[in-house]
C-alpha cells in the first residue's frame, strides 16, 4: 500500500459531532506550579517505610559513592 492510500478513510465520511445546546466550557483554575505541588501532598498520606533489616550507617568518600550505591541497590544480594 503506498503513503496516499493510508492517508484517505476507508469508508464513508463520519457524520460531524454535535454539540448540545445548553452546555458550558469547562474553565480549570491555574494553579502555579507551587500551588499544583503543595496540593497533591494534601491529597495523600505520607509513605510508611517499613524495613526489611535495620538501617546501617555506611561511610563512603565521594569517588566510591556511586559504585557503592549501585553495588547495595543492585539485586543479586
Amino acid at each position: 500500500m503506498d503513503s496516499q492510500a493510508r492517508k484517505q478513510l476507508q469508508g464513508p465520511k463520519p457524520s460531524a459531532l454535535a454539540i448540545c445546546r445548553n452546555s458550558t466550557k469547562i474553565k480549570k483554575q491555574i494553579l502555579s506550579q507551587y500551588d499544583h505541588h503543595q496540593s497533591r501532598r494534601h491529597d495523600r498520606s505520607p509513605p510508611v517505610v517499613v524495613y526489611l533489616r535495620s538501617p546501617q550507617i555506611i561511610h563512603a568518600r565521594p569517588e566510591e559513592f556511586m559504585g557503592l550505591v549501585q553495588k547495595l541497590t543492585s539485586g543479586s544480594n
